[in-house]
Order: C-alpha cells, then sequence, then structure tokens
C-alpha cells in the first residue's frame, strides 16, 4: 500500500495531451476463460505508455536499467508520480474535414457511464437511469463501450477488433506445431486513441526535452512480430492548464443535477483500500475515501458499477505485480451532501485523481458529468452503409460469395436427409448390412445408376426396404422416387427468404447450373440419411 502522504495528492495540474495511431494490430492483453484465444482491452492503458517511456529513457541516458532508479531525473519523472499517463480511449474522425496540416480532425471519447441504457430493440433515445429517470416497465439495455456527449445527444464510437489465427511454436525447436492453433482478438490497425501526461510545468518541460514530440513506440502482446507498432505524437503545442479528463474543464463548471446532488464517474480503473489494506469494491469503501478528501457529511444513495482485476507487469522485474481488484471505468455514483463550498476539492481530485496506482494513470474521475435524464442518438454521426457503386464485384468477393453459398446449400441438405430418416419407423429399419449397401451404391453411383442398383437387390434386401415406411411411402418407393436437384432445393421457402439466388447471381454464380455441386450434394444427402439409420440401429442392439 502506497504511504498516505505520498499518494494522497498528487501535483498535477498542468497537461500535454497525446495521441496514438497503431500502425499494425495491436493487442493490450485481458483474461478470458478461452485458453486457446488471447483477447484485447479496448483501449491502450496508461501504465503501458509509463513503462514504454521508462524502457527507451534508459538507453537514451545510458543508464544501467537494474540501477536507473537511482538517477535523479528517471526517478521523479517514472517513479515517483512525476508524470502520470492517463488511459488513451478511441477518437471519432470529425466530419468537417482537416486541420491547415492536413491531419484529420479527432474528437475525444471516454468510457460511457454505466447507467445509461436504451430500450432493448431501439437505439435512438438514451436514459441515464442514475438520474431516477422514467422508464416504466420497459426492458433495459446497457449502452457500454466509449462515446461523448453534445448537448442532448449521445455519441458512440466501436472499437473495431479482428480474431487473426496462429500456430502454436514450440520454442525448443523453433518450429510450429502442427494442428495447434490458438486465436488473438486484437484492434484492427489504423485506430487513433487520446489521452494526457499528467504533471508539473517543470516536469512536462524535462519530457519534451528527452523524448521527441512524434515517435513510433511498439505496444503490447508480441510487438516484435506483427503487431504493436503505434505512432506516438505530442498534440499539445505547450503544458497547459488541467482541469479533469473532460476538454475545457473550468472550476465553474461542475454541474449540480440537484441541489446537494453531485455525481461521480470513473474514467479509469480505480483502486480503493479498505482499512485493511486491501482492495475492495465496496461502495462504503469508496464512500470513506470521499469523506476523507471531500466532507464528512458525503453519502453515495446509488450506484451503477462493474468490478475487474488490475494487472501488470514490470520488465525489469520479469514478473507480473500482485493484482488488485477495482472498480472498472464507465462505473458512477450519486452523492449526497457536498456544500457549493467545498467544490474546490472536487477539482482537486479532478486533477489529482483517487485511490490507488494513481502514477500508472488509475483513478481518473469526473464530477458532474451525468446531468441529462435522456439523450438521444447523434444521427449526424452515424455511418451508413450501402451497395457498392461498382458493377462487378471484385474476384474475391466472388470467391467468398460462391463458397457461403454453396455451404448454406449444403447444410439445407444435411437438415433434410435428417429429418427424412426420422420420420421412418425405427421399429422396421433395415438390417445394418442392408443400410450398409444401400448406401455404398450411393456414395459410389449417380442417380440413374443408384435406381438400376436397387431394382437389382435380392429379394430380402428388397423385402427390408418395402418393409420400412414412413407416413406415406415404403423406404423402397422412397428411394426409388427420390431425387436430390439444387432446382427443387432453391424452390424451398427457406432459401426465399434468404434470397439466395439473388445474393449469388450479384457475384456471378448459379448454383442451378452446378453440376459438379449437385453430384456432391446427391452423396451429401444419402451419407447423412443412412448415417443416421445407422446410429439408430447401432442404439438399439
Amino acid at each position: 500500500m502506497s504511504p498516505y502522504w505520498m499518494n494522497r495528492w498528487l501535483n498535477v495540474v498542468y497537461k500535454l495531451g497525446y495521441q496514438i495511431k497503431n500502425l499494425s494490430p495491436l493487442i493490450i492483453t485481458t483474461n478470458v476463460g478461452d485458453v486457446n484465444m488471447i483477447t484485447t482491452v479496448e483501449y491502450i492503458p496508461g501504465s503501458s505508455l509509463l513503462g514504454a517511456f521508462a524502457a527507451r529513457y534508459i538507453p537514451g541516458n545510458r543508464l544501467n536499467g537494474p540501477e536507473a532508479h537511482k538517477e535523479e531525473t528517471f526517478n521523479n519523472l517514472f517513479l515517483s508520480n512525476g508524470l502520470v499517463f492517463t488511459n488513451a480511449y478511441i477518437c471519432s474522425i470529425d466530419e468537417k474535414g482537416k486541420t491547415i496540416d492536413e491531419k484529420e480532425k479527432t474528437i475525444k471519447n471516454l468510457p460511457i457511464p454505466l447507467s445509461i441504457h436504451h430500450e432493448k430493440g431501439e437505439e435512438e433515445t438514451f436514459y441515464d437511469l442514475l438520474l431516477d429517470c422514467d422508464i416504466d416497465d420497459r426492458q433495459m439495455v446497457m449502452a457500454g463501450g466509449f462515446g461523448h456527449f453534445k448537448g442532448d445527444n449521445l455519441f458512440r464510437e466501436p472499437v473495431k477488433k479482428r480474431i487473426n489465427f496462429h500456430h502454436r511454436r514450440d520454442p525448443q525447436r523453433g518450429t510450429s506445431e502442427e494442428g495447434v492453433i490458438f486465436n488473438y482478438r486484437c484492434i484492427e490497425a489504423g485506430k487513433v486513441f487520446e489521452g494526457n501526461i499528467l504533471g508539473s510545468k517543470e516536469n512536462l518541460d524535462r519530457f519534451l526535452t528527452h523524448f521527441e514530440k512524434e515517435s513510433i513506440l511498439y505496444l503490447g502482446r508480441s510487438r516484435n512480430s506483427q503487431y504493436g507498432k503505434s505512432r506516438f505524437e505530442i498534440i499539445s503545442s505547450s503544458p497547459e492548464a488541467y482541469y479533469g479528463e473532460r476538454d475545457a474543464q473550468n472550476p465553474d463548471n461542475i454541474n449540480e443535477y440537484d441541489s446537494g446532488k453531485l455525481t461521480l464517474t470513473l474514467h479509469s480503473n480505480t483502486i480503493i483500500y479498505n482499512d485493511c489494506g486491501y482492495s475492495t469494491v465496496d461502495p462504503n469503501d469508496l464512500e470513506r475515501v470521499l469523506k476523507r478528501d471531500i466532507t464528512g457529511d458525503l453519502k453515495i444513495t446509488k450506484s451503477f458499477i462493474r468490478t475487474g482485476f488490475v494487472e501488470s507487469f514490470v520488465s525489469v522485474w520479469k514478473m507480473r505485480m500482485p493484482s488488485d481488484r477495482c472498480f472498472l471505468p464507465g462505473s458512477c455514483f450519486m452523492l449526497e451532501g457536498i456544500p457549493r463550498e467545498k467544490h474546490h476539492r472536487l477539482i482537486e481530485l479532478q486533477k489529482s485523481g483517487i485511490g490507488e496506482r494513481r502514477g500508472e494513470g488509475l483513478g481518473r474521475v469526473v464530477f458532474g458529468l451525468q446531468n441529462k435524464e435522456t439523450l438521444k442518438a447523434d444521427k449526424h454521426k452515424k455511418r451508413k452503409t450501402g451497395r457498392p457503386v461498382s458493377s462487378e464485384a471484385p474476384g474475391e468477393t466472388k470467391k467468398i460469395v460462391t463458397n457461403l453459398s454453396k455451404e448454406l446449400i449444403k447444410r439445407f441438405v444435411e437438415k433434410k436427409a435428417l429429418l427424412d430418416a426420422a420420420d421412418f419407423d425405427v421399429e422396421k429399419l433395415p438390417s445394418k448390412s442392408t443400410t450398409g449397401r444401400v448406401e455404398a451404391m450411393a456414395k459410389t453411383q449417380d442417380r440413374d445408376q443408384f435406381q438400376k442398383s436397387l431394382e437389382r437387390l435380392r429379394k430380402t434386401a428388397k423385402d427390408q426396404l418395402e418393409h420400412c415406411r414412413n407416413s406415406s411411402h415404403t423406404m423402397y418407393e422412397f428411394l426409388t422416387s427420390h431425387r436430390v436437384e439444387i432446382s427443387q432445393i432453391l424452390n424451398d421457402k427457406f432459401f426465399s427468404d434468404t434470397k439466395l439466388r439473388e445474393f449469388s447471381s450479384e457475384a456471378g454464380y448459379d448454383p442451378e447450373n452446378d453440376m459438379d455441386l449437385e453430384r456432391e450434394l446427391f452423396i451429401l444427402y444419402y451419407k447423412t440419411f443412412f448415417g443416421a439409420l445407422r446410429r439408430v440401429l447401432k442404439i438399439n442392439e
């Protein structure tokens, strides 16, 4: 536990805004249940940047790594909370144009408070449930993610991710392990994130002295291969006054929702220790900390919270720090009992943060952010997608559409075969040998050959097929009359609803004239049909 005298008030009154664009896919790992999936958080933690610049400072100033803490500037900037890197959150690209230097204008987003919900199936109106708005008995869904407020509007910005597949490598042989695959879920390349570096004016000036305003950083997991390459840029011309995570926040702009009521919104992971020195996610312990730092009359009357764990890896130690439980970003609280004359303390907390490990960018808070009971979706920022203008689909698109069409038809045929097999009387099925023989005929012959082979069956086998019935035919009648033809398959209502013909036609694929597919479907149908019968026979042995 950090000493109270060191961790209570940080000398944070200035900021340098920074921007990061990931030039390659980015993975900032988080724990998930699937051992074969490595997934990422949707932002860049301040602790990652703190470590990246500390690692860059050591060789740049010819320090001995294990003894770098003895150097005064290094100790001051990176070990004693002299610099605080806040989390970098996804930016929206402003559609109004570009700046003078032809760079895209960006709008900074922050975690959306967990209390903001919308009605299920309707995302035009949002309700802030922390503010006692009337929603009757409607089914509500949390908005979640990242966004920003503009008057009475809420704009949400998704963080687009993708899944990459990799072979696991044998570290001893340096080769891939055949057949062993794991997945990386990563942030797509080309996304822009923004955050702040906080500190005294002197420390920020030192930072500008030791580091260039624009540089390449390698962040997150697998940064020695194809991941993590990012462009870092200071976007502030010089250190400027800092009042909180909202841009242009002024000491006079902390809004009161009602007399004596004020909201508290967390914009980063926040660690609170209880009286025994252990991390806790009990709102009562948070209330105790706020009473200590603001006023003893304060009470938390309502909250929306999510909890998790903070973990970090210290490269110098070659080991992880002990994990701490925390409130997750977006957690929010309604506070009561704060008199107007105590609002100057709220400004100080917005500067310094609350809780532990604030030098890593944790504990960032905003007071009075939530003061609108209802919000509208920002219609002007909704991205609409439409059909490509090009008259012909690209070659790769044609391949994808063709394969999707074939797979959809195959799955339908398999399902139809299983349903047809289930219609026959399970007590009167043909023997295993007869079933296997007829299946082998279907798998090696075309339709006409199959019918002739059925006619040439011995009387014993024919009698077994005649003995087994569904609701309208014997199995022998069914097999000799049933046809697996694509034209009939596509006339099913399922395919008219999915518009598969139209979908395939736009890519230049006509499944009805695909004779190779029809032959494949014939074999697939009977393989599935007789396979289902054999499973029933095995169960009834």
